[in-house]
């Protein structure tokens, strides 16, 4: 009776009689020998569909993908093809739906088909390239046209996008406040808005603010308006401000007189002047003033009178004075003609010019509380010691030295001199800080400082500052930052200048990227460079001529589209540059050359008759615009062209050895076997070798006799002795004659039993196979089948499934019974931990939905007795003592006998002033976050170091210390929480501890990181081995109102010099 392995069907009878001699009886021919056919097409499972986002800015990704290789009941493997035509993993794939079309066929020419799916996302919201600020415009009228630049958006996608709106460029507004709204959507529904004020308003001068320390006042007059400016009391202007300030009907601001500056000055604290310089000038008769003896007795003279002076009316109320060196400057020698004064005693006078200038220095013990009065007093000392000097230095004094050498001839002479003086000047002196201004000091007011080589009020420069009066230099804004205009009066002005890459209009933040084609080197720009012609960037925000590359030719395309290019496939085109896809041919059309440009290329081409594509006698079969090859038996490849090495399956039976041939193998069979395959054994029966009646069955080269009864051997040729009552002895039994009692019995084998050996003796009855094992009877012996996973005689050995496991590099094996478990190590998932988890997202706590309930939570598996705990921190909430991570477990170390839960095992909080726990033992510093920028943390920490600890903020070291929990360690096993204080593990919350703000990248490692380290962290390169906790795995544990910003990072530079 002949049968098929299933999987085949039987062609031909389904038995064949044979005669006593083993032949075939009379009437079979060969061509009715029964055959079976493989009538079952490859077993090919289909994979699941693979969904994958578009890469970020791109209209689609990168792919990799596994498919379920075909197999076959005949044991040669199937043949494979796929269309699109020779596409293999990894490819590009566009947003959208993707099928690939897989076939397998076997030997016998049978077919499956597998139509993968790719499916790539777009979770993309359209990006905004340009969105107007907000319009303010003025209008003499109740209403005013107003236009703008459109709002510009581009998609990854590169498809046009739907653009609603609520108001039109060129459209009519009343007097008020519109909010503008434009609104893209792309066509997987992803929206993104821009949206912007609109202000009409009546005519009005540009906005300055009142002067500091004063006051600003006006009154409508016509079409616009009439302004003064004020100080408070104690206070004047730093400078002369105008009279009026004039708004006019076309909004610019006008002085009289005419001339002042605009922004009017601001006003400062009045002081006393500290010195007060006078000068007086006059003749010195006879004698010669460029003498320093004559000089010397001229200054004593001079100081004398002074002395006669009241000193209480030289000085003000409350203040002391006192009196510089007096100096002398002599001028030009003037000869006058022989005359008689009233009171000379000379025929001839000589007359030198000279000036004395001497002064006086004031402390003053008050801040000037009775301004008028005290200035007024002060005023009035100052002009009456003007007049007493003027009217009362004219007096005679004898000088030492004979007079000059032109008058020898009158050495009769009297040398007695006069000394007649006038007033010239008065000079008022101020200390560095203020200016003089009508005779009193003003100090230099906020967002100015004093120049001392001018002696004036200086604007603060941009990207200055100065918040107090009276400075002598400005402050400059940190780093990385500017501000809009000079004269700033706070540190609030600065702000952040747009980095290489960026622009604005003002050069400062908002700031906006550099759209694809240009690039900006440098910080702080208003514009970006354009690429040459022909060249093009392959993102947004590009920082360097370099990053402008020559773009894809038409004909050809790439990811980004600049080059490297890859040329269209066949059956597609692209008559564009700079494309980062090709337009397919309609359905069944193709082009004869890859690299085609144009629409025109394509045709309706049958590859199989425009090209010799087959090799080696292979089929050509058209598939679409592709063509396949149905290749002959015994070879393979997309154009038939290896030879298959069909040993390789070992294809030969029963032992036969395989010879491999151009398109074909052979086998050399074994002994007893012959068939192309040695599928078939030699009849050793058919020579009748069993005797006595025996039944001849054939085996592998080899046959079996079955006696009949009472005779045994291998041919039947042993006639058995008959024992006890006739009976005879099965399975080899021996008959055997007892010595006692002389009766004969049969003497069993091992492993039977029974009065003539006929039963086989169960051995499994006392075995127990362990692990769900099944018990096999066997001759003398037993045999345990084990289940998957166990070996050994009882089934007893675990069988490691890890040996020679798939688990990626840094995972863990974890053996299972009969299959393994690939343990992740943090930020890394899949069945064999392959796949990265992405780090670019931000966790958004909102302050409108601040509760307990929001929270990120995972489980620490192992302890530490070094940690480095790294985030990124964004807040301005000072209502909350916000706490961005929180590590609890119950403790049975030492650090805690009474098993207690330790709530504060590694906790930071309090963003206005950051607290750090290691094992509840608290670290306050005075360390600020909560100031609505984005601040990078890092807290380090070594238990078997004296506990040392140092913490980050910016990558800059702000506190350290030793003697933090020396020598013990955090117990794993605990829950890590962040957004919430834990007092209790996994609970115990309170709302006035919750964060509100974003948070993203807490990384936690077993590790004491060194300050190079921390500089990688601070610059977003936390790929660091030996983490502990991962970024990426608290999305699993995401609970509450909290918002996922997927594909986003800190917006912040850090330097490399930090």
């Amino acid at each position: 009776l002949y049968q098929c392995n299933s999987g085949f069907e039987l062609k031909g009878t389904y038995y064949l009689t044979c005669r006593e001699n083993g032949k075939l009886l009379d009437g079979y021919k060969k061509e009715s020998k029964p055959i079976c056919v493989d009538v079952t097409p490859p077993d090919f499972p289909c994979s699941a569909p693979v969904w994958v986002s578009a890469s970020k800015g791109r209209n689609g990704t990168t792919v990799s993908w596994k498919i379920h290789y075909p197999t076959d009941n005949s044991g040669f493997p199937p043949k494979l093809y796929t269309t699109p035509y020779g596409i293999t993993s990894p490819s590009y794939f566009n947003i959208g739906v993707h099928t690939i079309k897989y076939t397998a066929v076997d030997t016998s020419g049978l077919e499956s088909h597998c139509d993968m799916k790719i499916v790539v996302t777009d979770d993309e919201p359209p990006t905004v390239m340009m969105c107007p600020r907000d319009i303010e415009i003025s209008t003499n009228s109740y209403k005013e046209i107003v236009t703008w630049k459109k709002p510009w958006f581009e998609d990854n996608s590169g498809k046009p996008l739907k653009i609603t709106q609520t108001a039109y460029s060129g459209q009519t507004f009343s007097i008020g406040t519109h909010t503008v709204s434009y609104k893209a959507v792309d066509e997987n529904q992803n929206e993104e808005s821009c949206v912007f004020n609109i202000l009409v308003k009546r005519v009005t001068c540009p906005y300055y603010p009142p002067p500091a320390n004063g006051a600003f006042t006006c009154n409508d007059w016509l079409h616009g308006k009439m302004c003064q400016t004020y100080c408070n009391s104690k206070h004047e202007f730093t400078e002369r401000p105008a009279k009026w300030y004039i708004c006019n009907s076309k909004a610019q601001w006008q002085t009289i007189p005419n001339n002042y500056p605009v922004p009017w000055p601001d006003c400062a604290r009045q002081t006393i002047p500290t010195k007060v310089k006078l000068m007086l000038s006059g003749f010195y008769y006879h004698g010669s003033c460029n003498n320093e003896n004559v000089q010397r007795d001229i200054k004593k003279m001079f100081m004398s009178h002074l002395q006669t002076l009241k000193e209480a009316e030289l000085c003000v109320d409350k203040g002391t004075c006192s009196f510089k060196t007096v100096k002398v400057q002599c001028g030009k020698e003037m000869i006058s003609s022989p005359r008689r004064h009233k009171r000379d005693v000379w025929e001839y006078a000589e007359k030198e010019e000279l000036e004395l200038e001497f002064e006086i220095t004031i402390n003053v013990d008050h801040e000037l509380n009775d301004t008028e009065a005290v200035l007024q007093n002060f005023l009035e000392t100052i002009q009456k010691l003007n007049w007493e000097l003027s009217e009362d230095l004219n007096f005679q004094t004898t000088t030492i030295d004979p007079v000059s050498n032109l008058y020898e001839s009158n050495q009769n002479m009297s040398l007695t001199g006069k000394l007649v003086l006038t007033d010239d000047k008065t000079f008022f002196e101020c200390k560095p800080g203020s200016v003089l201004n009508d005779n009193i000091c003003v100090s230099c007011a906020p967002g100015t400082f004093y120049e001392n080589s001018t002696q004036e009020c200086w604007d603060c420069p941009l990207g200055h500052f100065q918040e107090l009066e009276g400075q002598l230099s400005c402050n400059k804004c940190p780093d990385g930052m500017s501000t809009l205009y000079r004269r700033s009066r706070n540190q609030t002005d600065c702000r952040s200048i747009c980095l290489s890459g960026t622009y604005s209009p003002t050069g400062l933040e908002t700031c906006m990227a550099c759209p694809i084609g240009t690039y900006q080197e440098h910080v702080g720009q208003k514009m970006c460079d354009p690429c040459p012609e022909s060249k093009m960037t392959a993102s947004l925000k590009s920082t360097s001529f370099s990053n402008c590359k020559d773009i894809c030719k038409p004909g050809t395309f790439s990811e980004s589209g600049v080059v490297p290019c890859t040329p269209c496939f066949r059956g597609y085109y692209q008559s564009l540059s700079g494309q980062t896809n090709c337009i397919e041919c309609p359905a069944n059309f193709s082009t004869v050359n890859s690299g085609s440009t144009n629409s025109d290329d394509c045709e309706d081409l049958d590859p199989c008759s425009t090209q010799d594509i087959c090799q080696n006698g292979g089929q050509c079969k058209r598939v679409g615009r592709d063509a396949m090859c149905i290749c002959k038996s015994g070879y393979e490849g997309v154009h038939c062209e290896n030879d298959v090495n069909e040993c390789e399956m070992e294809p030969c039976f029963n032992d036969g050895y395989c010879m491999n041939v151009e398109g074909s193998f052979y086998c050399n069979c074994t002994n007893g076997f012959a068939g192309s395959l040695c599928e078939e054994e030699f009849n050793e029966c058919s020579s009748s070798p069993c005797l006595n009646g025996g039944t001849c069955s054939d085996k592998v080269n080899d046959y079996e006799c079955f006696c009949a009864a009472g005779y045994d051997g291998s041919n039947c040729e042993i006639k058995l002795e008959v024992c006890y009552h006739d009976i005879i002895c099965l399975n080899g039994g021996l008959c055997t004659i007892d010595a006692e009692t002389n009766n004969t019995f049969c003497e069993c084998k091992l492993g039977y039993d029974g009065i003539d050996c006929s039963v086989d003796i169960d051995e499994c009855v006392n075995i127990t196979c362990l692990n769900n094992g099944s018990c096999i009877d066997d001759i003398a012996s037993y045999k345990c089948a084990c289940t998957d996973g166990f070996t050994g005689p009882i089934c007893e050995i675990d069988i490691d499934d890890c040996l020679g496991n798939q688990c990626s590099s840094g995972s863990t094996c974890e053996d299972l019974i009969g299959s393994y478990k690939c343990v992740c190590p943090p930020g890394y998932s899949g069945i064999y931990c392959e796949i990265r988890l992405d780090d670019d997202f931000i966790l958004n706590f909102p302050e409108s939905a601040a509760t307990i309930a929001n929270m990120a939570t995972m489980t620490l598996k192992s302890p530490m007795s070094d940690v480095t705990v790294s985030m990124w921190v964004q807040t301005n909430d000072t209502n909350h003592a916000g706490t961005p991570l929180s590590y609890a477990v119950a403790s049975t170390s030492s650090t805690d006998e009474t098993g207690n839960v330790v709530d504060n095992a590694l906790t930071i909080s309090d963003c206005s002033g950051l607290h750090v726990y290691v094992n509840n033992e608290p670290l306050v510093t005075d360390v600020q976050v909560a100031d609505g920028q984005w601040h990078h943390l890092a807290f380090t920490w070594s238990s078997e170091d004296s506990g040392k600890w140092v913490l980050f903020k910016d990558g800059k070291l702000q506190s350290e210390g030793k003697n933090l929990q020396p020598n013990s360690f955090i117990r794993e096993g605990g829950t890590m929480v962040i957004g919430q204080e834990q007092d209790e593990v996994g609970g115990g919350f309170s709302p006035m501890e919750t964060f509100v703000g974003n948070i993203t990248r807490v990384n936690v490692w077993n590790e004491y990181f060194s300050k190079s380290n921390i500089t990688r962290l601070c610059n977003i390169d936390d790929d660091i081995p030996g983490k502990v906790v991962a970024w990426p795995d608290f999305l699993q544990g995401l609970k509450g109102n909290i918002n996922v910003i997927k594909n986003e990072k800190p917006f912040v530079e850090i330097k490399n010099n930090l």
